[in-house]
This record gives C-alpha cells, sequence and structure tokens, in this order.
C-alpha cells in the first residue's frame, strides 16, 4: 500500500510537471504573438534609448555630456542588449522581448506555488492582455525592467517567510533588498511604489504565518 501510494504521489507531481511545461510554453507562445504589433512600429523611447547608448559608445558619459531623466540600470541594460545585437534593431527586440517572456513564466511558476496550476495559467492569460493594454507598455522600457525585478523580489520575499533557518531566511531578506535598490536605479517612483507594495506583502505574510 505504502509502495502504491508513493508511486501514485510520484506520477501525479510528473504529470504536473508535464502540465506546467504545456502551459508555459503556450504562455510563451502568447507573449510572442501578442507583442508581434511592435514588429512594424518604432516607439519614440526605444529611438532615444539606443540614441543614449550611442552616445556611451562613443566615449561619451551620461548625466555629464548629455542628459538621461532616469537613473542609469536601464540605460546599462539598453546598452548591453544593443552591443550584443550587433546594431540589428529585430535583435535587440528579441532580447527585451525575452525579457517579458521570463516575466510571465515566473510569475506562472510562482502562482502555482499557491493556487491551481489552470488557475494561475488563466491569471496568467489575462495577465498578457492587460500588460498590453496601456498605450505606454513598451518592450524596452524601464518599466517591464522594473516589473521583472518585483517579480525576483516576489520570490526571495516569500522564501524568507517559508523558510526555518534564521541563516536562509536573513539571506532571501538581504537579497531582497538588494533587489529593491536595483529598483531605485530603474525610477525613484517605481522604487517608492514597489517599496510600500512589499512592505504590506510582507507584513501579510508574517501575520499569516504568525
Amino acid at each position: 500500500m505504502i509502495f502504491l501510494k508513493k508511486t501514485y504521489l510520484l506520477n501525479g507531481n510528473l504529470y504536473e510537471k508535464k502540465i506546467k511545461v504545456v502551459f508555459s510554453f503556450c504562455l510563451t507562445i502568447l507573449v510572442i504573438i501578442y507583442s508581434s504589433t511592435y514588429i512594424n512600429t518604432f516607439p519614440v523611447n526605444e529611438g532615444w534609448g539606443i540614441m543614449y547608448v550611442e552616445q556611451i559608445f562613443q566615449g561619451k558619459f551620461p548625466y555629464r555630456d548629455f542628459y538621461y531623466y532616469l537613473p542609469p540600470l536601464n540605460l546599462l541594460i539598453d546598452a548591453l542588449f544593443w552591443k550584443i545585437s550587433f546594431g540589428y534593431l529585430i535583435i535587440y527586440r528579441i532580447f527585451w522581448l525575452l525579457q517579458r517572456v521570463l516575466i510571465v513564466l515566473l510569475v506562472f511558476n510562482k502562482l502555482c506555488d499557491y493556487f491551481r496550476i489552470t488557475t494561475s495559467f488563466i491569471a496568467c492569460i489575462l495577465s498578457v492582455f492587460l500588460a498590453t493594454a496601456s498605450t505606454y507598455d513598451l518592450l524596452g522600457d524601464y518599466n517591464q525592467t522594473a516589473a521583472l525585478l518585483a517579480v525576483v523580489m516576489a520570490y526571495f520575499t516569500t522564501n524568507f517567510v517559508e523558510q526555518n533557518d534564521e541563516g536562509a531566511k536573513l539571506r532571501n531578506l538581504g537579497y531582497a533588498g538588494g533587489i529593491l535598490g536595483l529598483m531605485f536605479l530603474t525610477k525613484q517612483t517605481i522604487f517608492l511604489a514597489s517599496t510600500i507594495v512589499h512592505f504590506i506583502t510582507l507584513a501579510t505574510l508574517c501575520w499569516k504565518e504568525k
């Protein structure tokens, strides 16, 4: 009976993993298709970002030699993506598209820890549509980078609550603080909003777990 029970649990976990892989693939395809509207467009922010990066490659320093209206993190990411794109806009956009795919998959994986797989899948489908509903939604924008950092921070925040080892709890809390510092380097208002949201989340989890 014990052997049969273990076999049943093993098969059940294997089945769930296969379903997660299939749903993750479907979400990836959905993000790619729904973001294909950018292929025939050239957003103003994207042009400015590339222009700033080109000035850096010419030896100019941001804030000193040219005006840049944000903290430097997204500018550095732009520079990295543009450099390894070898000047091809389509490759540059693919890197930003992969970042968006990563965000959705991370959210889906985390939601599966607390909700049913199908519920998490439906929620992520809706999030793909809602994320692109705004006219200010851009693949290569600092808001998307901030969203990725917020999701990664949520992983460390939940790990802080769920860990029993005191050392592991402190490490996760430290990692979350580091990510929060990176969010300050995207935009100060996003940093403030994320601090408030994650403080409420952390306080709620700590109260729930006593």
